[in-house]
């Protein structure tokens, strides 16, 4: 008989490894058993384990390899910070930002380019989780730029090779395009 209990996050305390065994999403730290997800918690008195069954509700916490759509928020040194609007198709109401962190190859000794800028909507990947910050990546051709405006007049664009050039001002900018760049609507 499964004895239920409230509701926990991750990495709450909600046993000791002399009253329970760590079962399902639970892992044990120290003496202490911790939840591994949100989640409510069951405890089973006759096998003497505990175990977290995932909570239905999305939270919507991205996870690795999850694929994200964001809002380029700042660019500083090639760390590009992303506020992420759509994990896996699906729309956000929390607040995260990811970390896009742009690296030139070995032994270049040109700066790399800024290849996004503040305003731009993009899809990028999850690649870590790591001190708890929301690592992205860019490393295929499916990711990069899905819409933007002109950085200097706010007009629209169209692509011209790899760049994009603003129908209105004419001005030609550089940017990482996704391959379905221009056939995606606008948030």
């Amino acid at each position: 008989m499964h004895k239920k209990r409230r509701l926990c996050v991750p990495g709450e305390v909600i046993g000791v490894i002399e009253e329970f065994m760590p079962s399902k999403n639970v892992y044990q730290e120290n003496y202490n058993l911790r939840s591994k997800v949100v989640g409510k918690i069951f405890f089973d008195p006759t096998l003497k384990i505990v175990e977290v069954i995932p909570s239905s509700i999305n939270l919507g916490y991205p996870k690795i390899n999850d694929e994200v759509i964001g809002v380029v928020e700042q660019v500083q040194g090639g760390i590009i910070s992303v506020k992420i609007i759509e994990i896996n198709n699906k729309p956000v109401h929390s607040q995260f930002i990811g970390l896009l962190i742009l690296r030139s190859p070995p032994l270049e000794r040109v700066h790399s380019k800024i290849v996004l800028k503040p305003g731009d909507l993009i899809r990028a990947k999850v690649t870590s989780l790591t001190n708890n910050l929301i690592h992205l990546s860019m490393n295929d051709d499916k990711y990069g730029v899905i819409y933007t405006k002109c950085s200097f007049c706010g007009g629209d664009v169209q692509v011209v090779g790899k760049r994009i050039q603003c129908l209105q001002c004419k001005m030609v900018d550089e940017r990482k395009l996704a391959n379905d760049f221009g056939r995606f609507k606008k948030y």
